[in-house]
């Protein structure tokens, strides 16, 4: 017999600026090179970029305290993170591509020229790691080997933004822009903007790509098939942007003195400002389900936004079972079940992280009852 079950929501995806509460964090106020973030928020990593004496801070409760990694004092320019906040890539000026899975910090065999990777970008799962510059590296081994990208003609890549889907089926290297839909295997010129982009952004599965210039904010809501410059977004050039995993809720850091910061909750079609301080942002990151930001002043402090999240249920069939799933959260949820709305029952399913769209997913038995299901903080 087939088993028809109802999913009750814990609530819509709803996120803008006023209701967002942003509180500056203890990381100190130094020069500020990168910063990323797991995909649930907790863990963030930061790395100190010119003019500070270089070195790597972490934290793993969402900026509350920062602990200094052992990393060496470089001028670090650029990090990025696996979603689970484990796995860690940075890149330094003029001394190629670092990894830490773990405490130390180690170099890789990416090479260190005179025009050495100015950013990056990782997989979910840390296993691809883009180094973006001229040249640009590719790395399918978490680093332990790299290889060049042809490009053509190579000056027209100097990947001051790299993104890349979760699967890292789909990459973004700005400069011109340039584009990957097959893992990096061959690359072609995204935009017509006809003018450098210098950050980059994208959705979990690649569908929706965001590129930030001088000639401000780009997007592509088909994999990089067309794209169209975003009307309502904030002139920009030097900066960052962030995204969510479904590409809906968007970060961006203006680097041009004193400037705003801005969020947006539909792709970028309309952008309202933080309720920060305006100034000289520089980099900025997104947890998964765009609940949790951090952005980063040059010469300044780290802030971190919060949001309450209110993630939607998913239900579909995989094979014999039923598949329950929602975006990884930035706050801790328990899901339960009810088979009359009233009496509700913690399910002790441990959810599993789906790496391909940043899912977390709980597997069922499908009954010949009727059931319903919420998510609920503990």
């Amino acid at each position: 017999m087939r088993a028809f079950f109802m999913i009750a929501l814990s609530g819509c995806f709803a996120l803008n600026s006023f209701a967002q509460t942003w509180t500056q964090t203890s990381a100190p106020l130094i020069n500020w090179g990168g910063i990323a973030m797991s995909a649930d928020g907790m863990k963030i990593v930061a790395v100190a970029g010119s003019g500070a004496a270089g070195t790597i801070y972490t934290s793993t409760n969402s900026g509350a305290t920062w602990i200094s990694n052992d990393a060496p004092q470089l001028t670090w320019v650029a990090v990025c993170s696996s979603a689970d906040g484990t796995r860690l890539a940075a890149n330094v000026s003029n001394g190629g591509a670092w990894t830490n899975s773990g405490t130390t910090w180690k170099r890789t065999p990416c090479p260190a020229t005179s025009f050495s990777p100015s950013s990056i970008a990782s997989s979910a799962d840390g296993n691809t790691l883009l180094a973006g510059g001229f040249p640009t590296y590719l790395s399918t081994n978490r680093g332990n080997s790299w290889r060049t990208l042809p490009f053509s003609p190579p000056t027209g890549a100097d990947g001051e933004g790299t993104a890349m889907s979760a699967d890292a089926t789909t990459m973004l290297l700005n400069g011109d822009p340039y584009l990957s839909t097959n893992s990096g295997a061959s690359w072609f010129i995204a935009t017509n903007s006809q003018t450098e982009m210098r950050a980059a952004a994208a959705s979990v599965d690649g569908v929706k790509l965001y590129a930030m210039g001088d000639s401000g904010v780009w997007a592509s809501l088909n994999h990089g098939a067309s794209w169209f410059k975003e009307t309502n977004a904030p002139p920009s050039s030097f900066g960052g942007i962030a995204s969510s995993a479904d590409g809906t809720h968007l970060v961006l850091a203006r680097r041009q003195l004193v400037q705003p910061l801005y969020v947006s909750t539909n792709s970028g079609f309309n952008w309202t400002v933080a309720n920060v301080p305006s100034n000289d942002w520089n980099v900025v990151a997104s947890s998964a389900d765009g609940n949790t930001l951090a952005a980063a002043i040059n010469g300044g402090g780290i802030w971190i936004g919060r949001d309450v999240p209110s993630p939607q249920l998913n239900l579909q069939s995989a094979g014999s079972q039923l598949l329950v799933s929602w975006t990884v959260p930035s706050t801790n949820f328990v899901l339960q079940s009810s088979a009359d709305l009233f009496a509700w029952t913690d399910l002790t399913n441990e959810p599993v992280l789906n790496l391909t769209n940043l899912q977390e997913q709980v597997s069922l038995q499908p009954s010949n009852d009727a059931g319903f299901y919420r998510l609920t903080t503990p």
